[in-house]
């Protein structure tokens, strides 16, 4: 009897590729398979195959001296073997060669890199950590692959790779499945350029038989184990400038809980102060003026032992108030916290500027006389002035309690006059009133006796 091999097909093999040493199970699926079709060859290499049903037949693929495609036929026990025929991509064995990192959280979503040779770029090459989970990969090179952990159970997995998705590399490399720290808080968040910060980190679930690193962007310093809890390290010197902040368990794989960042801060700097001079009862503005400031809630002006509160404009302007204090020269710094303290500058209190008394208390409209001001707590300085109305006029230091002004032109009629030596703060104010000039126009008689007593008529105009 002769019997003619059914038209085979849509041969679709899986797995379609295996190492050149041969051992793989491969299905091979089509159409009017019978029980005859017992055979499959690999190129020129035979292999026999087992029917299973119409559509399937499973064959192993055998050894062969070189990697590349071969051309996959199906026959009969006798050797007689179809035209239709699909490809079966023969690779050189898989190796691993290292795991990187070997300790990675139950909580998974970490990156590993295997190392190894012989990776190709197919979608059928998969991991699995202990024969739990098939993961895709992401091929880098033909040494190296990626791949996404999932959540798994505390302990040792194993790390096995297919490139066929069906015949698995047990290799000899484990990775350490351990429950992850996390970071919650670093205090403070912020210090000087030139490091030295004592910085307290706070999280949870710190294993006390892992070595921890603090990194400020890629600028890692050694950390201290405290307790599972925190953690201290010193901040290193970096430019000004906000830097991620992370910690790296070398043993133990961590997470933050958001994103937490440590600003390196230049040196506050005090350019001037106005005013450098005010009086011992204190309670006047004084403006900072200078470089690098910044907001902070216990951003202080220090006035030798006394301190208050500042209100920040800009990174070169604040303000605070003046408090009360001893005449004489003080320093003054601004500190932003305990690692930020600026250079110092010289603040004089001086006695509280009183008057007494303005002579003459009245004046021409049209200014340009010389009054007295009599009182106390003048200081012969150039800073010294009269407020005159609205009208800022310099003085002549006579004694501690004797000015001289020259009174400006204004309206008739009555001004406060008062002194400053900062214009930021003004002594009590003294009535002055200014009056019209008022001219004679007709004199009747124009003449009489030396020895007077003779009545005159005077007509006057303004």
């Amino acid at each position: 009897i002769f019997e003619y091999l059914p038209p085979f097909h849509n041969l679709l093999l899986k797995p379609s590729s295996g190492s050149i040493q041969g051992g793989s199970l491969v299905f091979v699926y089509g159409q009017y398979f019978s029980t005859a079709t017992q055979s499959c060859m690999f190129g020129s290499d035979f292999s026999e195959g087992t029917f299973v049903s119409s559509s399937l037949i499973v064959c192993t693929s055998p050894p062969v001296n070189h990697e590349g495609p071969a051309s996959v036929q199906i026959g009969d026990s006798y050797s007689r073997f179809s035209d239709i025929q699909s490809i079966f991509l023969y690779h050189l064995p898989i190796l691993i060669s290292k795991v990187v990192p070997t300790v990675i959280s139950s909580y998974g979503w970490e990156n590993i890199v295997i190392h190894g040779s012989n990776f190709l770029p197919l979608d059928t090459l998969v991991v699995s950590f202990e024969g739990r989970e098939v993961l895709n990969t992401s091929w880098i090179s033909s040494s190296l692959v990626r791949v996404i952990t999932p959540p798994q159970e505390l302990g040792l997995a194993r790390v096995e790779i297919s490139s066929n998705s069906v015949d698995w590399i047990n290799s000899n490399f484990s990775v350490s499945v351990v429950l992850p720290f996390r970071v919650t808080k670093l205090i403070p968040s912020d210090g000087p350029v030139l490091g030295g910060t004592n910085v307290t980190v706070s999280g949870h679930n710190f294993s006390l038989d892992s070595t921890f690193l603090c990194c400020f962007d890629k600028i890692t310093v050694p950390a201290d184990l405290v307790d599972n809890s925190t953690l201290n390290c010193f901040s290193p010197s970096a430019t000004a400038g906000s830097f991620k902040f992370t910690v790296l368990g070398v043993e133990q794989p961590g997470l933050v809980d958001s994103e937490l960042f440590f600003v390196f801060r230049a040196d506050p700097v005090i350019n001037s102060i106005m005013p450098s001079m005010g009086s011992t009862t204190g309670g006047f503005g004084l403006q900072i003026f200078g470089l690098n400031f910044f907001a902070s809630t216990s951003a202080r002006c220090r006035f030798r032992d006394a301190s208050v509160s500042v209100n920040y404009l800009s990174s070169t302007l604040l303000q605070c108030v003046v408090p009360p204090g001893k005449a004489g020269p003080t320093s003054f710094a601004m500190s932003f916290s305990m690692r930020h303290v600026s250079n110092k500058h010289i603040f004089t209190y001086t006695d509280p500027i009183v008057l007494f008394e303005v002579q003459p208390s009245l004046g021409p409209i049209h200014g340009g006389d010389t009054i007295t001001l009599m009182g106390s707590g003048f200081i012969e300085s150039e800073a010294v002035h009269a407020m005159v109305g609205q009208v800022l006029v310099d003085s002549t230091f006579i004694t501690a309690g004797v000015l001289k002004i020259v009174l400006p032109a204004q309206p008739a009629g009555s001004v406060l006059i008062s002194v400053t030596a900062n214009e930021f703060e003004y002594s009590n104010g003294i009535l002055f009133d200014y009056v019209p000039v008022i001219y004679p126009s007709i004199i009747v008689p124009s003449k009489g006796p030396s020895r007077g007593g003779g009545d005159v008529i005077v007509r006057l105009r303004q």
